[in-house]
């Protein structure tokens, strides 16, 4: 049995029927604007919070702790929260949620002066459009003589991040196809919570004075390639 000490926080004085058992929705509604979102970082949903309108503003003591996304009042996971009493004297507050790139389910859970309640999300995954590589340099030296830096940003059709794990595959090629054989090292090439990819690239004992270029091409769920490509284009100089 809950103790009944929580209710003189509150001062909630109406009951429907004869007990003492006191429940979560005895203190607060709590209204979920939404039950799914999309795993791209930035999209968001709302929980409508009504307070019992007999509470004591000062007496409350709101908090709530989200699992896997933000809240987009702080951008932090826990947030403590202060009611306000409406002219119409209700008692309210609202509350945004900004999702992860992380797809997978998502706990709120709202603690009330030591009441708890837990509300789920349910996540849909973002899936890419289209990839941009990018080079920290635009020449290289043969003879693995130095190195660049490569970064591979995917987006959806909205132009927003992609979901975590999105696979992208690097290739090196001559200007007639043919492959370069360079050195990728330190390779991430699952995108991560930014819905990137990266990866140091080096080449060795090729003919200097040339263009190479760097491909990246997004993989399905299959690890099989798609069409959504793009590439930039290095030139090779002697090893000084």
């Amino acid at each position: 049995m809950k103790n009944l000490a929580f209710l003189g926080l509150l001062l909630i004085i109406v009951f429907n029927s004869c007990t003492d058992e006191v429940v979560f929705s005895d203190l607060v509604e709590i209204e979920q604007s939404r039950m799914e979102w999309i795993a791209n970082g930035s999209d968001t949903l709302s929980f409508s919070i009504t307070f019992n309108s007999e509470s004591v503003i000062d007496k409350i003591s709101a908090e709530a702790t989200i699992s896997n996304g933000t809240f987009v009042e702080n951008d932090m996971t826990t947030l403590t929260f202060v009611p306000k009493r409406t002219p119409d004297n209700t008692i309210e507050s609202k509350i945004i949620v900004k999702s992860s790139t992380n797809n997978s389910e998502s706990t709120i859970e709202f603690n009330i002066n030591e009441f708890k309640e837990e509300f789920t999300i349910m996540s849909n995954p973002s899936t890419p459009s289209k990839i941009e590589l990018s080079a920290s340099a635009f020449s290289v030296q043969s003879e693995f003589g130095d190195e660049i830096n490569l970064t591979g940003t995917v987006r959806n059709s909205g132009n927003k991040m992609v979901s975590q794990g999105v696979g992208v595959l690097l290739e090196d090629i001559l200007e007639d196809g043919q492959p370069v054989n360079g050195r990728f090292r330190n390779a991430a090439l699952n995108t991560n919570s930014n819905s990137q990819i990266s990866a140091i690239y080096t080449v060795g004992n090729i003919l200097s004075y040339q263009d190479i270029y760097i491909v990246a091409t997004v993989l399905d769920e299959n690890k099989n390639k798609t069409e959504i490509i793009d590439s930039v284009q290095i030139f090779v100089n002697p090893k000084e």
